[in-house]
């Protein structure tokens, strides 16, 4: 296994442990309480590890959800918006990792050594 795919699976790993315990707390309790708390642990917890885009990107999913809840009156389920925010962070975890960091880092040390070599 290559150092580049090493984020990729620790990201899988996280996801499965998220999900389990998601899935344990869920059905573990009847208590709607208990539940909302497990999911709201994580869609928090996703949130947090695709930092800054995939926050960026879950508040511009919530701002649409609640810009048409109230047009169409589609109540989705918490296990539906939180396999959203999955899908969501996992999106913007590649593209912020795999393809903006390259870029970003590329760009850097262009810049670096076209301040270095002038006299």
């Amino acid at each position: 296994m290559s150092k580049r795919n090493l984020p990729i699976l620790l990201w899988i790993i996280t996801l499965i442990v998220l999900v389990s315990h998601l899935l344990i707390s869920v059905f573990k309790t009847d208590n709607p309480t208990l539940e909302f708390e497990a999911y709201l642990f994580y869609v928090t917890i996703l949130v947090i590890l695709s930092f800054p885009l995939g926050s960026f990107a879950n508040l511009i999913l919530l701002i649409v959800y609640h810009i048409i809840n109230p047009v169409l009156s589609i109540e989705l389920e918490n296990i539906i918006f939180s396999i959203l925010v999955t899908i969501v962070s996992s999106i913007s975890f590649y593209y912020q990792w795999y393809v903006l960091f390259p870029k970003l880092r590329n760009r850097f040390i262009k810049f670096k050594n076209n301040i270095q070599h002038k006299p």
